[in-house]
């Protein structure tokens, strides 16, 4: 399943909320263990997921910035995937 990153960040925390499981695939798997995220992840169940973690407010605005840059330095996301989660990011914060 490809994700549609021209849906509206809005729909995307729209489905953060009915969200009751995730799966996550490998390569997402072995970013989170570079960036030391894995723990946080472990704790409360790719860079969605990071999204994810702060709509759930399992992380703070600044474990966010921590571990983006980790990401940035590990992952090889496209500049598309960098800024659609932006986007989601900005959306999440002005939903509160």
């Amino acid at each position: 399943m490809n994700p549609d990153f021209d849906k509206p960040p809005q729909e995307v925390l729209a489905q953060f909320q009915q969200l009751k499981e995730a799966m996550i695939d490998a390569s997402s798997i072995i970013y989170a263990c570079k960036a030391g995220l894995i723990n946080v992840l472990q704790a409360n169940l790719k860079f969605m997921m990071l999204n994810f973690l702060s709509y759930i407010d399992a992380i703070d605005r600044d474990q966010y910035s921590h571990y983006y840059t980790l990401l940035q330095k590990i992952a090889w996301y496209s500049p598309k995937i960098w800024h659609y989660g932006s986007s989601v990011l900005d959306a999440i914060e002005k939903s509160r």
